[in-house]
């Protein structure tokens, strides 16, 4: 059985998240699988995305 959504009064227990351009920065710091964030982005620059996944499901054709 599914559980239920919480109320607005639990809602208000609930810290809010930090999702500031400066925590993200600390977080990429400090842990190691966010530090790889943006790595390879160089090798994607000039590829099309919706050329790329139909090139891939060309293949399942």
């Amino acid at each position: 059985m599914a559980k239920p959504p919480p109320r607005p009064t639990d809602r208000a227990r609930v810290p809010p998240v930090a999702n500031s351009a400066e925590t993200r920065a600390a977080q990429c710091e400090t842990d190691p699988i966010l530090a790889l964030c943006g790595t390879g982005k160089a090798i994607w620059a000039d590829e099309d995305a919706d050329a790329y996944v139909e090139r891939l499901r060309y293949g399942w054709r």
